[in-house]
This record gives C-alpha cells, structure tokens and sequence, in this order.
C-alpha cells in the first residue's frame, strides 16, 4: 500500500508534467476542438487552458509548473461538418521537479543521490475528431448559448491521436522501471516514443458525461506500454465547477519485465466562458 502511495505521489509531480497525452491530457482538451477566444479551463491535475482565437488553446500544468515549467498550443486547422483536425505541440522542462523528487526520496526508484541531467522534452501530436449522434452541437454547427442548459451536444465523439515525443539531455538519464514512470521518462535518453490512442467522450443525462480512453506507447528499442483510463464528469450545478472520477490502468514492458498499475483518478475543474456558459459535451463554438 506504501508503494502505492508512492507511486501516486509521483505521478502527480512527473506524469502530469510531461504532456502526453493521454497527458495526455482528457475532455475538449483530449479533441481536435478547440476553446472560444479567451475562454478559460482551470484544473487541479488536468491541463489548465486558455483560448488564444476561436481554433487555437494554449495549454499548462499548473501544480507543477514552478518546478518543471511547461506549454502547449493546439491549432485547429480544418472542421468540415462532424470532422474536426488539429495538431498540438508542446515542451516541458521536468529537471528542477525530478531533483526535487531524488531530495525528498518520494520514490525508491530514484533513491538519494540519483544523477538527475538537464532534460528538455519536446512533443507532437496529431488529432481528428468525429462526432455523431445529437447533431446540433455548437462546436460544429455554430449554435448560440442555450440558456435552458438542456444537451445539444454530440451524443458521441471519437478523438484518433497520433504523436511521437523525445527527451534532450546533457547526460545520461537512470531507468526507472516502476509503472507509469517508465513509459514517461525512458525517452529521456535521446530516443523517440511513438504513441497512437483512441478516446471517446460521451453524454449520459444533463449533468453527467464520460471518457474512456486506449493508448499504445512504444519505444525505438522494442519496449512498449497500454494504458486505458475512464472518467465520469458530473457537472455540478449549471456554472463553473466540473468534478471529474475514475480509474487508471497501465501495463508496460520495461528493462525489469512486466509492470501494472491500477488506480483511481479524481480531479475538479473549473471553466470560464467569455460570454456565457454552455454545459455541452464541449464548449461553445469553438472554430
């Protein structure tokens, strides 16, 4: 149970630093769609966003940005009817956090003393869209706010991803062969991680939707992992605060063999639109 704790720590100080995305990151942030112009996202663990213009977000993780300083920014570049296409790009500078983990010996895999490098990690990811269902969902059909805060959103949209992402450092980086580390620091060493996923937000009832996701990452030298994690997202009241559960579960095939985590995952974000609030599967108009 210890381990487990550890572990947990752990991923909040690295996972939701390095941008991934099943960092990924889940919800509209997950899609090819976009936020309105100056819309903003606020979130504890999940991606903090902002609306630049009507088809690009600028993305951060707040909790650990003092200590490994990130950013993102996704671009819409075409939406045809249920069709949505858009690429992300991001860069995350983890170093300061992982020496800060190594002092405080949160995780026995990196015990004191651990050699940290100067590590920089780039990252690119190609996402298309595709919604069914209920058509009249503003990010697609261009409807004003429905102030009765009844669904018209797609009943159902499917997000393909594509990305690869690399780490730059100045030495060599140690192996960390836990669950949920190891598929998110092994290409620190100068080498590439190519990841394909599939994520499907859906609508329940008024105030709840869902998320269920699959991630494939593998690595240049023949290691791989499979992720899978699903979400409820309950929104409470018609304003602002959106409370996010669910589980996490990841298998990797590391140096040290065969590697599982399960756990739960919890979340609460909170959203401000410009003008007015829409309680939609998505945003309002977001091209």
């Amino acid at each position: 149970m210890k381990s487990i704790f550890k572990i947990l720590l752990v991923t909040l100080l690295v996972f939701f630093s390095v941008n991934m995305e099943a960092q990924r990151t889940i919800w509209s942030t997950g899609t090819a769609n976009t936020m309105g112009k100056a819309d903003i996202q606020i979130a504890a663990l999940q991606p903090s966003a902002y609306g630049l213009s009507e088809s690009a977000d600028i993305y951060i993780q707040p909790f650990v940005s003092v200590l490994a300083p990130n950013i993102s920014l996704k671009k819409n570049w075409l939406k045809k009817t249920s069709w949505s296409y858009a690429t992300k790009h991001g860069v995350v500078y983890p170093t300061p956090l992982l020496k800060y983990v190594v002092k405080n010996e949160y995780l026995e895999a990196l015990p004191l003393g651990t050699a940290i490098p100067d590590v920089i990690v780039a990252n690119s990811e190609f996402l298309v869209s595709y919604g069914w269902g209920a058509s009249t969902c503003s990010a697609f059909t261009g409807e004003k706010f429905n102030p009765e805060n009844t669904f018209r959103g797609n009943t159902n949209i499917l997000t393909l991803k594509l990305g690869l992402q690399t780490g730059f450092n100045s030495d060599s980086f140690p192996v960390v062969n836990e669950p949920l580390i190891f598929q998110r620091s092994y290409y620190y060493n100068n080498n590439l991680s190519f990841y394909a996923g599939l994520d499907l937000d859906g609508h329940i009832s008024t105030y709840l939707d869902y998320f269920v996701d699959l991630d494939y990452i593998y690595f240049d030298e023949g290691y791989y992992a499979l992720e899978h994690k699903g979400m409820i997202k309950w929104f409470l009241g018609k304003k602002f605060f959106h409370l996010l559960a669910g589980y996490h579960l990841s298998y990797a095939n590391t140096p040290d063999g065969a590697k599982f985590f399960a756990g739960p995952m919890i979340d609460l974000v909170w959203v401000m639109h410009r003008k007015k609030m829409n309680m939609g599967l998505f945003n309002k108009k977001m091209f």
